[in-house]
């Protein structure tokens, strides 16, 4: 019987088809990758198909690569490589690995490595298409260079694809996206959306733009003082809700670019406008309608350039009034976008997010909100687009598509052609592919911020403020706030040394000492594997 390979809990296991509960455990010597299609004949399990591509892999020894996207290995000769070398590879189908290109383990190939692996991702075909009827609410372009339009990013952007203008007297928000369906993209453009999916942010050494750089930060950018043509969302509000719509194309203008920053500053000192206030005011009113609040800063680090090293860490939030803001005004439109296109009946690359995975939302257990957001998220099933499931539970919606991005999101180039419309064949073959490819794409950026936080560590090794997340006999998970680092600390480990006890949740030694979740203990970097780069922590309880 066939099936797929899947990483559940640090192992993997074969899933099979036709009863997915009856999965089997493999041996940490199997030479498989997760998404592996695999057969098991007479309890005998071999590669059926691999997805062929281009990934990342790491030096594990003179006889094997760790694949950190992959959190598995696989045998390959590399006896004149050094262990912690970093390797592009070319996976075949049928289980054939490729050792393209080769960096040593140095602060200053980071950018290098994963940049040259995505700039080799094989292009996919053109997906079949056809040409009908555009589905804007109006067919003429309207002129909104008269309106008060600005944009609020991060001081760092050059890629603006979103725009926001507010007529106070029609109490209409409108929103203003890239007009990427109608846009002259090349060739070249045109496959990498396809093969690379999303835009990937590597700090300040460098962007791999999914449109080529000056496409993303000039020609197409919403820049301030130059006409762009937009696809415009104009929302008609009252009480915080959405009383009517119009989805149109449009040329604006940008009459002001605001940073995140300044716009915190300007709520926090009664400075700013009717506009901001307003969609302050919606924000608020949709936050009260979600029942649960996250707050879990991104890690900002910023390279020495000649290094590699990292010189600053901070961790920036993103819940506060200013980016909920522009993320209320986002929904919204997104949230438009949705439901005005499930009323034409045709197929869309949902964004789909699935209930808790079966666990009740539990009230705050730490006191710290950063905490109490990890705990909450670790319970999350993963979102991904989907052709067939919809509905988002983390925003509280049964409607929701990906369509304010389309500079850093392929998904989002999809629901904009669809609107002009355009007509997939297979939409669930591109919407599969996305899924795969943009769940590559996000692995390297989590491995572009692991490099930098072991190197940042060698440095920077504590103590820290560490927190328990969860309690079992054999050991206690933790998250560290700070760094926002989280893992496992088997109870032999635990400091004080001591015979530990388990009971009720918690574990308690001869000295009186007792952990339990949400208990705050003292981390210390010990040593950081050159492979795959996890950071071992002594904990003191």
């Amino acid at each position: 019987m066939e099936g797929v390979i899947e990483l559940r809990k640090n192992a993997l296991v074969f899933v099979p088809d036709i009863d997915p509960s009856t999965c089997i455990l493999l041996p940490k010597s199997a030479n498989f990758l997760r998404g592996d299609r695999a057969i098991n004949q007479s309890n005998t399990i071999t590669l059926v198909h691999r997805v062929p591509g281009t990934t990342v892999a790491v030096v594990e020894s003179p006889t094997s690569l760790f694949f950190p996207t992959y959190d598995s290995s696989l045998p390959h000769i590399t006896n004149k490589l050094s262990v912690g070398d970093r390797v592009q590879v070319k996976l075949g189908s049928h289980g054939s690995v490729t050792i393209e290109s080769v960096w040593p383990r140095d602060p200053r190939t980071d950018v290098s490595w994963l940049q040259t692996t995505v700039q080799h991702i094989p292009v996919r075909p053109v997906p079949p298409v056809k040409q009908g009827l555009p589905l804007y609410t109006r067919s003429d372009i309207v002129d909104h260079t008269d309106l008060g339009t600005f944009t609020i990013d991060p001081t760092s952007s050059v890629d603006f694809d979103d725009a926001i203008s507010v007529d106070l007297s029609r109490q209409t928000v409108y929103v203003h996206i890239v007009d990427i369906a109608h846009a002259d993209l090349t060739e070249t453009e045109e496959a990498k959306l396809r093969s690379q999916c999303l835009t990937l942010y590597l700090a300040n050494e460098g962007t791999e733009h999914l449109l080529d750089l000056e496409t993303a930060s000039d020609r197409l950018s919403l820049v301030q003082g130059k006409p762009r043509q937009v696809v415009t969302v104009a929302m008609k509000v009252a009480h915080g809700l959405i009383e009517s719509y119009e989805i149109y194309r449009s040329i604006i203008i940008v009459k002001r670019r605001y940073t995140y920053d300044e716009v915190t500053d300007l709520l926090t000192s009664g400075g700013a406008g009717p506009a901001l206030l307003l969609l302050n005011d919606l924000t608020h009113h949709r936050s009260a309608q979600i029942n649960y609040n996250l707050t879990l800063p991104s890690i900002r680090f910023t390279m020495d350039q000649s290094s590699g090293l990292p010189i600053s860490l901070k961790a920036e939030a993103t819940n506060d009034d200013a980016h909920s803001l522009v993320a209320t005004a986002m929904i919204m439109a997104n949230l438009v976008i949705s439901q005005h296109l499930a009323k034409a009946n045709i197929k869309l690359p949902n964004r789909f997010h699935d209930t808790l995975r079966g666990i009740p939302i539990q009230e705050p257990v730490t006191g710290n909100p950063v905490v109490d957001s990890f705990v909450l998220v670790k319970k999350f099933a993963r979102a991904k687009y989907s052709v067939d499931e919809k509905g988002h539970f983390g925003l509280g919606l049964t409607d929701y598509v990906h369509f304010t991005s389309p500079m850093r999101r392929y998904a989002d180039v999809l629901v904009h052609r669809l609107l002009a419309g355009v007509q997939y064949d297979n939409l669930e073959t591109e919407v599969e592919a996305m899924n795969r490819q943009s769940t590559a794409m996000r692995g390297y950026q989590t491995l572009y911020q692991k490099c930098k936080l072991a190197w940042w560590v060698q440095d920077m090794n504590g103590p820290y403020e560490v927190f328990c997340t969860d309690v079992k006999a054999v050991g206690i998970q933790w998250f560290l706030p700070a760094l926002s680092l989280n893992g496992f600390t088997h109870v032999s480990a635990l400091e004080p040394k001591q015979r530990w006890s388990w009971k009720d949740g918690s574990l308690t030694g001869p000295s009186g000492t007792t952990v339990r979740l949400g208990s705050i203990l003292e981390g210390t970097v010990m040593k950081v594997d050159p492979v795959t780069l996890a950071i071992t922590l002594q904990l003191v309880a």
